[in-house]
């Protein structure tokens, strides 16, 4: 009798272990367009530095059943997002151009459903003759060739 219970008790327990999910992450989150000391050229109206923040990098779930949950309930693959897109905010700055020595630099933040937050967008505006590195937030960007087509700028420090 004590073998028989204990098979079932085993079996009961495979049976419980074998009923789950895998989880796998099925769209990660590009968090940015840039990298370090990389040279990047772009033109006016475009991204220049754009950085997504969230609580994950992974924005959509797949959940694939295993055990049980395969075989004998025949259940489906379920696709979950993850984070809510009101969670995430993406921050860009834009070049919008050169007017003499003076840079013109535009900054947005969007939430993650791609609507820009009306108090964050900002123009802001940088003295070349004063220095060739300009600071925006965390950003410090050293500015290697600027004119009112395009720009040639890496990003030193985030």
């Amino acid at each position: 009798m004590k073998k028989i219970i204990i098979v079932l008790l085993a079996i009961i327990s495979l049976m419980l272990w074998g009923c789950g999910w895998n989880k796998v992450c099925v769209k990660e989150r590009k968090s940015n367009s840039y990298n370090l000391g990389e040279e990047k050229i772009t033109v006016v109206g475009a991204e220049m530095i754009q950085k997504t923040f969230s609580t994950t990098q992974c924005i959509s779930t797949r959940y694939e059943p295993t055990g049980l949950n395969l075989f004998l309930l025949k259940r489906k693959t379920e696709i979950v997002d993850t984070v809510p897109y009101d969670e995430t905010v993406e921050k860009e700055l834009l070049y919008a151009g050169r007017q003499g020595d003076t840079l013109h630099i535009t900054y947005r933040e969007y939430t993650g459903s791609g609507l820009a937050r009306t108090p964050f967008f900002q123009q802001a505006y940088y003295d070349l003759k004063t220095s060739n590195e300009i600071v925006f937030q965390n950003w410090v960007i050293k500015i290697i060739d600027a004119n009112n087509q395009q720009i040639k700028f890496k990003v030193v420090k985030e």
